[in-house]
């Protein structure tokens, strides 16, 4: 049977040549509306905790006002708020994303005739599925579990690159031996 191609535009919100929201960034903000915690969103993305304070602290300062309220734990735990601007910023990003896929579909039709048909055991080799990036995905409850080039590979699932040992340059052993 064969797979139907499908596209999937990424948006990215730059100021400058920095992206200031982008498909990670919503997604962090929908979880947190969802479960009312910063470490619970974090977690459901796979992401460290100070990561996603970082992303929600740059978020913050990048609107008129906050997009997530947080309260320190205690004895009520603590928590975390999508405030009205992050549920306004989230909508507007989806329908941003939307009226995006809407405009390119015209040409993706004629994009598709252009592509071979390829079965989806050929696409993907033996397993047919993906293996662990796609069982990666489904485990980090990632909404787009079945499209591959949604979000880019975590560190720890990417092939070590090691060229070999490097010569030392930071004082290791005989890095400033003198000439005799």
């Amino acid at each position: 049977m064969a797979s139907p191609a499908s596209v999937l535009p990424r948006l990215r919100v730059m100021c400058g040549r920095n992206a200031a929201l982008g498909p990670g960034r919503v997604q962090l903000l929908e979880l947190i509306g969802e479960t009312g915690s910063l470490r619970a969103a974090a977690g459901r993305m796979g992401m460290a905790y100070m990561t996603a304070w970082k992303h929600v602290k740059t978020l913050n300062r990048r609107f008129r006002s906050p997009v997530v309220v947080a309260q320190r734990g205690g004895q009520t735990g603590g928590g975390a708020v999508l405030t009205e601007m992050g549920r306004r910023v989230v909508a507007l990003y989806h329908r941003m994303e939307e009226q995006s896929q809407a405009a390119i579909q015209e040409d993706f039709r004629e994009f598709e005739t252009l592509l071979k048909r390829v079965t989806r055991r050929a696409a993907h080799g033996p397993s047919a599925g993906g293996g662990a990036w796609k069982q990666h995905r489904q485990k980090a409850n990632w909404p787009f579990a079945d499209s591959h080039s949604q979000y880019h590979l975590p560190s720890r699932l990417k092939p070590r690159k090691r060229p070999g040992r490097r010569p030392s340059v930071s004082g290791g052993r005989g890095a400033q031996r003198s000439r005799r």
